[in-house]
């Protein structure tokens, strides 16, 4: 692990993705399971061991039992799962300045340099995924290359367990009071900034905006774009690729009546526009954000409008990953445990519940949503029109990427600035260039 990742512990805030947590299951998926008439058989022979759970990402306690710790009970009886919710003193940090071992954790890729690797918890899983047969091709790839990316491209550090796609959500009513046909997928942005220029209008006193919260295009880009110079430790976003972005996004928001609302830099106030004011036409969220949704909100969905130069790519993934931890005395137990949580059969039932997975299989894709009443005659495949965008390229080796959150959310602070202060889009890339090469020289010191 790069020297530089042990010399500071920082939880990186991390905003959860609003994509359901996908349901712990059971079956294949990769290597060859146990017919089921033998496999309590086999646990009666094993020795009882305790597998302990933690993670830097809340989950309470009942529901760690329902979609984890139950199943594997029921599957591994000589197996039993502890569950250390996070909280005051029980964070990841002090369980490891404690002593205290955990076995399995998970975690997002924007905590796992300054999370995981920091506290030395990270593991390669080659040699288990190796012995256990395990397919890793099943996985989006580019959920693989995304962790890839803090490890010099090197390992299996983590088993992808949830994913988040962006969508559009529309406002069925909205478009049905102005008598305009609904939105559709495969649309560009081009299209997208044509139709939210058609719905910014007023109407009974009420002002209605075409379209908000494309503030997610610029974390997760779509053209894949790095705030890094992939040969040094420096800012390269005072480009031609990250001023497209910004000014096609700019565009959307300076038509007349449909920028944020301008008390406050939170992207909060536009999201509840959308769900409580229900005056803003369409908005562009992670897939789940549906289980927030007012039951009076006559939603449905299209695919995430795209850039003409790059056809048919959503967002980058934003992964959650499972992972046997360096200091875990029971780490073939434990990747059992994973991989029975992540196989085919239980990827299949959550998608079957309308949860996003892993998993790219064309059978589970298309079983999406049908068991699932509240997603019942919804635009479901709209998920997946577009393709995952690929993470952005590969940096030299010993380079120091985990600062690429903090130089995203920099990034993403400029393009605040352009819609709330009149900031010209040169003048924002060059300051948030300025500021993430100071990150970079505030590392070094350290």
């Amino acid at each position: 692990m790069k020297t530089w990742l042990r010399k500071k512990i920082a939880i990186v805030p991390f905003c959860l993705s609003v994509t359901l947590l996908a349901a712990c299951s059971g079956g294949g998926g990769g290597g060859t399971p146990p017919q089921e008439g033998t496999a309590n058989k086999e646990a009666e022979k094993k020795e009882p061991i305790e597998l302990v759970f933690a993670s830097h990402i809340g989950l309470g306690q009942e529901r760690f039992d329902k979609e984890i710790g139950n199943p594997i009970r029921e599957k591994f009886p000589h197996i039993t799962p502890k569950y250390i919710e996070r909280g005051q003193g029980t964070n990841l940090p002090d369980l490891v300045a404690a002593g205290t071992v955990v076995d399995i954790t998970w975690y997002s890729t924007t905590s796992f340099s300054n999370t995981i690797q920091a506290l030395g918890l990270d593991y390669d899983m080659t040699e288990l995924a190796k012995k256990y047969n395990y397919d890793m091709n099943r996985f989006y790839p580019q959920l693989l290359d995304t962790l890839k990316y803090f490890t010099d491209g090197k390992g299996i550090y983590g088993i992808p367990k949830e994913m988040s796609q962006s969508v559009m959500y529309y406002n069925k009513d909205i478009f049905d009071k102005f008598g305009v046909p609904y939105p559709k997928d495969g649309m560009t942005w081009d299209d997208a900034y044509d139709l939210a220029k058609l719905m910014t209008r007023s109407m009974d006193g009420v002002v209605y905006r075409g379209l908000s919260s494309a503030h997610t295009m610029i974390g997760l880009n779509q053209m894949s774009l790095s705030p890094f110079d992939p040969k040094q430790d420096k800012a390269n976003v005072n480009t031609d690729g990250w001023k497209t972005i910004m000014s096609t996004m700019e565009r959307i928001y300076k038509i007349p009546g449909n920028n944020r609302p301008t008390n406050t830099r939170s992207a909060t106030p536009e999201i509840e526009q959308f769900e409580k004011q229900k005056n803003v036409a369409m908005t562009t969220l992670g897939w789940g954000r549906q289980i927030n949704f007012p039951p009076d909100l006559n939603w449905d969905i299209v695919s995430l409008p795209t850039f003409k130069e790059k056809p048919k790519t959503g967002v980058q993934a934003f992964p959650i990953y499972w992972s046997v931890t360096s200091n875990s005395k029971y780490k073939d137990q434990a990747f059992e445990v994973i991989m029975y949580l992540m196989s085919d059969e239980r990827m299949m039932e959550a998608s079957k519940r309308g949860e996003e997975v892993p998993v790219n299989k064309p059978e589970i894709k298309k079983a999406f949503g049908t068991d699932a009443p509240a997603l019942k005659g919804k635009n479901l495949q709209a998920l997946f029109v577009n393709n995952v965008a690929p993470m952005e390229p590969m940096r030299a080796p010993g380079l120091n990427s985990g600062l690429r959150q903090d130089a995203l959310n920099l990034v993403n602070e400029s393009f605040t600035d352009m819609l709330l202060n009149n900031v010209d889009v040169n003048t924002a890339l060059r300051t948030a260039e300025e500021k993430i090469n100071q990150k970079f020289e505030e590392a070094k010191k350290k």
